[in-house]
């Protein structure tokens, strides 16, 4: 799945090898208490991952955005705008495993798929594409993409749920092609970054108002 998906990590190590104590009250990686039981699977590889990082996509090579203590200058990342040849966001948002049905934590990282005119798929707290569907009228391509995972209240089944939709995406990819499928939808996704263009900072503090993050 990897191989074929342009990913970037620029989280350091430390960070991700944080200990914290899981709801058993075991200590355990931040990572490994999301994945829960599927985490020995994938524990190699997530090894892995933490050896090599910061990892860069392809289309983060060649610049630098970040200084030595990992603060990310946002104004030279979108300037370069290294989602320009991707179809499909697989994004992480900055809180999944919590749920609270009163809150929902939306940051510029939900909106990024839908200013560039991709597909999005979300990492993050139950109800959030039902939420951005509702308050801010983007269309999430439910016609093609299966958010399923999103009324998931238990994070690690919602994980999982999110995963396995990544692997259908993957395999129909050999027989239907995605870029096709942004062509023929154009105005949808041209609606949603218009949908965004014309967010008013007004409309994120009403939004705040009732349990935004």
């Amino acid at each position: 799945m990897m191989d074929e998906i342009d990913w970037s990590h620029l989280r350091r190590a430390d960070y991700l090898d944080a200990v914290e104590r899981a709801d058993d009250g075991i200590l355990r990686t931040k990572y490994e208490r999301i994945t829960g039981n599927t985490f020995k699977s994938i524990e190699s590889f997530y090894e892995k991952l933490v050896s090599i990082c910061p990892k860069k996509s392809e289309f983060e090579m060649g610049y630098e955005f970040e200084n030595e203590n990992g603060v990310i200058d946002y104004n030279i990342y979108y300037d370069k705008n290294p989602y320009k040849f991707s179809y499909i966001n697989i994004v992480n948002e900055s809180k999944f495993d919590e749920f609270d049905n009163r809150h929902m934590h939306i940051t510029e990282k939900t909106l990024i798929p839908f200013y560039y005119f991709q597909l999005p798929l979300f990492f993050a707290n139950s109800n959030h594409v039902k939420f951005i569907e509702e308050h801010y009228g983007l269309d999430v391509f439910r016609d093609f993409i299966n958010h399923d995972y999103d009324l998931e209240s238990d994070y690690q089944q919602r994980y999982s749920m999110i995963f396995d939709e990544i692997k259908r995406l993957l395999s129909q990819n050999e027989n239907i092609a995605i870029d096709m499928v942004i062509f023929s939808n154009f105005s949808r996704t041209f609606n949603n970054g218009m949908g965004v263009n014309n967010c008013s900072s007004s409309n994120f503090n009403v939004g705040a108002n009732k349990g935004i993050c």
